[in-house]
């Protein structure tokens, strides 16, 4: 962008329409209103007395302050709606994908005699679930999902798999995806697809997902549980 800042609204006009981003088309439709309508309030003001007192033209700034204002909020508005012209919007679904892939890498093996694995996304382990629960560490991959770094572990009992990644940083599912389940006061994700059952939620300011083909949604809850949580991924 260019260093000179707009001075008048057919400025602030011509900036709106030189931002090459990708906006949501309902606030993309306002801003375009907006320019629409400015050339009628430029009328407006001119039909007006020409004779003024030095009051009324003091009082005629703020107002045009206003409508400037009122452009530069709609650049911003439009600017920051679509991430500085980059997506990164992440569904519940898009989270869940390195889950339902296959390992890379070997199991990781337990951290000394604590309750979780030998393998953390920062300085948050993955848990340990054999000897509670019968599900062993099984495999890991490493992955990027919408710029973010994303660690998944595997975990088997019999024929049943679960995929359960942490990610770096907390770029959370869009509400479109599934609904908001409450249990044990902190707020899941939970989302059944072609019987796939999903949770997210996060702990320690990581974004953590699980999925699994043969594990029940209040399975997945209560292997969460064990693990840590803090709040809803939203």
């Amino acid at each position: 962008m260019t260093d000179h800042r707009p001075r008048t609204e057919d400025e602030l006009v011509e900036l709106v329409r030189s931002i090459d981003v990708h906006a949501p088309p309902d606030l993309r439709a306002r801003v375009e209103q907006m320019i629409a309508e400015a050339p009628a309030r430029r009328r407006l003001r001119v039909r007006a007395p020409a004779a003024r007192s030095s009051a009324g033209r003091v009082r005629a700034r703020p107002f045009a302050a206003a409508l400037a204002t009122a452009a530069v909020v709609a650049v911003l508005a439009v600017v920051l709606a679509s991430g500085g012209g980059a997506r990164h919007t992440l569904s519940l679904t898009s989270a869940a994908k390195t889950t339902l892939l296959a390992a890379t890498t070997p199991a990781p093996t337990r951290s000394d005699h604590s309750p979780f694995l030998a393998v953390a996304v920062g300085g948050v382990q993955f848990p340990y679930l054999e000897d509670a629960f019968g599900w062993r560490s099984s495999g890991t991959r490493a992955d990027t999902v919408d710029g973010r770094a994303v660690t998944t572990v595997f975990y088997s009992r019999g024929a049943a798999r679960i995929g359960y990644a942490i990610y770096a940083g907390v770029p959370s599912p869009a509400s479109r995806d599934g609904t908001v389940l409450l249990q044990d006061r902190t707020r899941f994700r939970v989302l059944s697809q072609d019987g796939t059952s999903i949770i997210s939620w996060t702990r320690g300011g990581h974004l953590c997902v699980m999925s699994s083909h043969g594990a029940s949604m209040q399975e997945l809850i209560r292997l969460a549980g064990c693990s840590g949580r803090d709040t809803l991924a939203a």
